[in-house]
């Protein structure tokens, strides 16, 4: 996956959230950070993508999507579930942002083609939300 982002070392490709899908037989991706640079813990902090990456099930088809809406560097994908009722097609993404000692969450939707639906939405309070489920 890093290869197909177009990173090569020392940077680095960080993921909180990838789900499979049963009706594309696919893989997806919101990674959290990418850089090309090597891992450092402080400049991490703003190292947030807006890229989704898509691989068949044996991980031989890797497809990256970017960008898609405004990105901001402190915004990382920490949870992503697919919509139900949407044959898979639309996703709901949080996005976390931890940023010299401010922590805030963010809420999206987009599509598996990468077209932002709903751009992304601060959501109330200083918390950090790293799960998101349909029940």
């Amino acid at each position: 996956m890093k290869q197909a982002a177009g990173i090569t070392s020392p940077g680095y490709v960080i993921h909180e959230s990838g789900v499979w899908s049963n009706v594309h037989k696919k893989w997806y991706f919101l990674p959290r950070r990418m850089s090309s640079e090597q891992y450092d813990d402080k400049l991490d902090e703003r190292r947030a993508t807006n890229t989704l990456i898509v691989c068949d099930e044996m991980f031989e088809k890797i497809t990256v999507v970017k960008p898609f809406g405004p990105s901001s560097l402190t915004h990382g994908f920490s949870s992503f579930k697919f919509i139900p009722g949407t044959n898979d097609k639309y996703i709901v993404a949080l996005k976390s942002e931890e940023d010299d000692g401010k922590t805030a969450s963010y809420i999206m939707v987009l599509d598996i083609s990468g077209n932002l639906i709903m751009p992304e939405v601060q959501l109330p309070g200083n918390y950090k939300y790293e799960g998101v489920e349909f029940i």
